[in-house]
């Protein structure tokens, strides 16, 4: 039993030294204490938009953004005025916006209903200059005119002058083309409708009073070779709308 008691304090003994010795190697060990499980609340909903608001304010700023530029868009379209028919300006005088507007009205009266409104709208694109006007201002207009022909198809009717009409059959017959098309119009071999004095007398009454224009000789009416002609015929419906149109002025001038 001696025997077997001493073993054992040996055994305690060597068990004390080992501890004893992790305690001066690590003395926090001993001493921390055991970590409390702390029981986490559910966030309120303020709390849950906080915390979304901090990781993704940026990304909703864009979101709102893109939104508003949507909707300003769609509402623009959506209240943008319609027009039935667009015809181009291009002569070599200035035009007042009340001389545009009664050139409006008055084709108004040969041209037709297209998208059901009730109303005929008619849009005068103005690319005109004056033969004096300088430079920046010309360059502008013509700009515009080049825009229009090489872009919009819808626009094929053009009241041009004896200087401008000319230009323009010139340019193009450079190119073996001819720019204006010949439908059988009492003008130009067939190619246009040169407006009486009647149309001049409307244009100068919508002048403010006491200014004088000093208007182009020679306004005429015609319709511009369409892009599809060069390759499948004039079977468009803006072709057979001028031309429609081009012979109900023909008419009224005769």
């Amino acid at each position: 039993m001696a025997g077997k008691d001493f073993l054992e304090e040996q055994r305690r003994r060597q068990r004390a030294l080992v501890a004893a010795r992790s305690f001066r190697q690590n003395p926090e060990a001993q001493s921390a204490p055991v970590a409390e499980k702390v029981e986490k609340k559910p966030l309120t909903f303020a709390e849950k938009f906080q915390n979304f608001w901090y990781y993704y304010k940026y990304v909703m700023l864009i979101i709102v953004f893109l939104a508003v530029v949507l909707g300003v868009s769609i509402a623009q379209c959506a209240t943008r005025e319609k027009y039935d028919t667009e015809v181009i300006l291009y002569t070599r005088a200035s035009y007042t916006e009340k001389q545009i507007n009664a050139i409006e009205a008055e084709l108004e009266k040969y041209c037709e209903d297209i998208d059901g409104d009730g109303v005929v709208n008619v849009q005068v694109i103005d690319c005109s200059y004056h033969k004096n006007t300088g430079f920046e201002h010309s360059n502008a207009k013509e700009s515009k005119l080049n825009a229009n022909i090489t872009s919009n198809d819808v626009a094929i009717l053009y009241i041009t002058d004896n200087e401008t009409y000319k230009l323009l059959t010139d340019r193009y017959k450079s190119h073996n083309v001819e720019f204006f098309v010949d439908i059988g119009l009492p003008d130009d071999g067939g190619k246009s409708v040169k407006f009486g004095e009647e149309f001049y007398e409307k244009i100068n009454g919508a002048t403010e009073a006491g200014l004088v224009m000093d208007l182009p000789e020679g306004l005429r009416i015609s319709r511009r070779i369409a892009g599809e002609e060069t390759m499948i015929g004039s079977a468009d419906s803006q072709v057979k709308l001028a031309e429609r149109t081009l012979k109900k002025i023909a008419e009224a001038n005769n």
